[in-house]
C-alpha cells in the first residue's frame, strides 16, 4: 500500500487519492457481501467461499478486508481511535494479519502524537 500508512509521509492529494481508492474497494466489498447476504436469503443456504474461475474468496477474508479498508479511511481523515477500532474489528477475524497489525500500529503511533501536542481524541482507546 503506497500512502501515508506506508510511507510515513503523504500530502493531501496522495490522502485525497488514497480515500478515494479506498471508499472504491470498500463499496466493491460491501456489494459482494450484500449480494452474497440476499443469496443466502433467497436460498436459505450459507455460504462460506466464493469461487470464480481461480478466484477463491471467503467470506471472512471479504470481511476482514472490509474492516481494514474502513480502518484505513478513519486513518486518513485523521480519525485514529475510530481506524482503531476497526482495526481491532479486523484482528478477531485473523489476530496474526500483517496488514491490520501494522496499521494499528502506525494509527497507535499518530495517536500518541496527537496527545503528546495536546490534542483529545473523543473516545478513549486501549493499545
Amino acid at each position: 500500500m503506497e500512502s501515508k500508512i506506508s510511507q510515513g509521509q503523504s500530502t493531501t492529494e496522495d490522502i485525497r487519492i488514497k480515500s478515494e481508492e479506498t471508499n472504491a474497494a470498500k463499496q466493491q466489498i460491501t456489494t459482494v457481501l450484500s449480494e452474497v447476504n440476499s443469496i443466502e436469503k433467497n436460498t436459505g443456504t450459507q455460504i462460506q467461499e466464493i469461487k470464480a474461475g481461480d478466484l477463491q474468496i471467503s467470506r471472512n477474508e471479504l470481511t476482514l478486508k472490509e474492516y481494514l479498508l474502513k480502518g484505513n479511511e478513519h486513518y486518513y481523515k485523521e480519525e485514529y481511535t475510530d481506524a482503531i477500532e476497526w482495526y481491532d474489528k479486523a484482528l478477531k477475524i485473523d489476530p496474526d494479519e500483517v496488514s491490520v497489525l501494522n496499521n494499528k500500529g502506525l494509527a497507535l503511533d499518530e495517536l500518541e502524537d496527537f496527545l503528546d501536542q495536546g490534542y483529545a481524541p473523543n473516545k478513549v482507546v486501549s493499545a
